[in-house]
């Protein structure tokens, strides 16, 4: 992997703008001068980086791909205007979904991330021949990574495109497709739960449409109602369709996805940063010792255990 190493601020923006987006560079903290090495690897639908940073801030413009930041060495932050601040810290990392802006704090000596750009149209066609049909909205990721072992093999996958990156052209191509079923199966996104239907997103396409109308937008779901008109059916008909191809009610799904989406949350955020009180309001979850118990009574201990301890075996 070539070497890019310099402490000149305007070099550093310029070589991490021509490898990611356009970014802006500034320095922080007094502990040590400003350091930046960037090794890259040519690739096709997938380029990766190590990137390693000391006392700076990063703030890009709308990314064009899709871009995986897994944690090497040191604190790193990030955050969204949307989607708040996440420590990029042990097994956990973030997915910044394309078009977004993005702020990264490399806070200390030698802050180190792995990352992994995916290509735009690569990814979503790489959906859309999973799923079997085009995408019907943009592709959105979660931001946190959390450390789960689907996430892992992910890892792993970006390890792999990293270390061989001279193989040849059609090797390449099947790593790269590797690397794209481990992002797609890994990380939570608005098309997950299709994608993991039992018959690989078999039922009917009125189903198939209300399980990405909650997956895309769970908050905004507060009735049965909602959901049925957002889908054009009838509550009895979207209820039968539920019980036969989800296995559970539709209010009972978009619990279940809000429950999900907490428990991310949770096993990604930085203890220093959030509460569990405030992970469960992000997710509609208004009476935090309801939320508690039926959270203790899914996973086997308290959200606060979780956002202190991360995935048991972990810490």
């Amino acid at each position: 992997m070539p070497v890019f190493d310099t402490a000149d601020l305007s070099a550093a923006t310029r070589a991490l703008s021509d490898e990611y987006s356009d970014l802006a560079i500034s320095t922080t903290g007094t502990d040590a001068p400003f350091r930046m090495e960037l090794r890259s690897a040519e690739a096709g639908a997938v380029r990766v980086a190590n990137l390693t940073l000391t006392n700076a801030c990063i703030r890009t413009r709308p990314l064009a791909a899709y871009v995986v930041a897994l944690p090497v060495a040191g604190r790193v932050v990030a955050s969204t205007a949307r989607d708040g601040r996440v420590g990029i810290t042990g097994a956990t990392g973030i997915v910044s979904t394309a078009g977004r802006e993005v702020r990264v704090d490399y806070d200390g000596r030698d802050c180190a991330v792995l990352t992994a750009q995916f290509d735009k149209r690569a990814l979503e066609d790489e959906l859309a021949a999973l799923l079997g049909h085009q995408l019907s909205a943009p592709l959105e990721f979660a931001f946190p990574l959390p450390g789960t072992p689907t996430a892992a093999s992910l890892r792993r996958a970006i390890e792999l495109l990293r270390d061989d990156a001279g193989q040849h052209a059609p090797l390449r191509r099947r790593m790269d497709s590797l690397a794209m079923a481990a992002l797609l199966f890994g990380q939570r996104h608005n098309y997950s739960d299709e994608l993991r239907m039992p018959g690989g997103g078999q039922g009917p396409r009125t189903i198939r449409a209300a399980v990405a109308t909650v997956e895309e937008r769970p908050l905004d779901i507060v009735t049965v109602a909602d959901l049925a008109r957002a889908s054009h059916l009838s509550v009895r008909a979207l209820e039968a369709g539920f019980r036969r191809h989800v296995g559970m009610p539709p209010m009972a799904y978009v619990r279940e996805i809000r429950m999900r989406r907490a428990h991310e949350d949770l096993l990604a955020a930085d203890p220093a940063l959030t509460t569990a009180t405030e992970i469960a309001a992000r997710w509609g979850f208004a009476h935090y010792g309801r939320f508690a118990a039926a959270y203790a009574e899914h996973f086997g201990r308290s959200p606060g255990r979780t956002l202190r301890e991360g995935r048991p075996g972990c810490s």
